[in-house]
């Protein structure tokens, strides 16, 4: 039995080996202390796909099904979502802690009345 670099498992190496090369390239530690910290806040959380995961939300509903992979050696940290109305996500992320924000913002469900989730409850008075 041969296991691929993403975890998935193969009978034979030939097999296996084919599926790696259709695989993203790994990461390098060097490669992801060198990537720009675009979009991302003061505590090094990628703002834009917090947001882009209350939008998520805001139209498909809560995820019912959430999948964290993690593989440290390759610094990659991936997060699928399954929704009620069937629509799918996936992204990729460099650390497990941003995993698992974008996951648990996939499963809250948004407040009512504030479908973007940037409004106070200051305004709702």
């Amino acid at each position: 039995m041969a296991i691929a670099r993403d975890g998935k498992m193969f009978s034979s190496r030939q097999a296996m080996l084919a599926h790696e090369r259709r695989l993203p390239p790994m990461r390098t530690a060097k490669d992801v202390l060198q990537m720009p910290g675009q979009g991302r806040g003061d505590d090094g959380v990628d703002d834009d796909g917090d947001e882009e995961a209350r939008r998520t939300v805001a139209q498909h509903g809560p995820a019912i099904e959430v999948t964290i992979i993690h593989d440290h050696e390759a610094r990659r940290h991936d997060v699928s979502s399954l929704h009620p109305d069937g629509y799918t996500t996936e992204s990729d992320h460099p650390s497990a802690e941003e995993a698992h924000a974008r996951a648990k913002a996939l499963a809250q469900p948004v407040e009512d009345g504030d479908p973007d989730g940037d409004m106070d409850d200051a305004e709702f008075e």
